[in-house]
């Protein structure tokens, strides 16, 4: 559990990051997409919910949805998707 918490915390810190220096995005951009392959939708959204509860503004972590989409699309170009021919036509 305590490097669920590592992560979630290391990914706060680049979201706290970016937020103090928006234009610093390119050398967060790495470390992020590091973490974040490591943690699901949900925890993401959690350490989010966590920081607009100690009131960063959400505009400040919408600044991360362009990297988030980044990382989502490269991992689903990286996967080797193999579907037998016909499976589809079960449905």
């Amino acid at each position: 559990m305590s490097e669920l918490f590592n992560k979630e915390e290391f990914l706060k810190g680049l979201i706290k990051r970016l937020h103090e220096n928006p234009d610093n995005i390119e050398s967060i951009r790495g470390d992020f997409m590091k973490v974040v392959r490591e943690l699901t939708p949900f925890e993401i959204a959690q350490v989010e919910q966590k920081l607009v509860e100690e009131g960063m503004p959400p505009e400040s972590i919408q600044l991360m949805c362009n990297v988030h989409l980044d990382v989502f699309k490269e991992a689903l170009d990286e996967d080797d998707i193999n579907v037998e021919p016909g499976i589809l036509s079960t449905f």
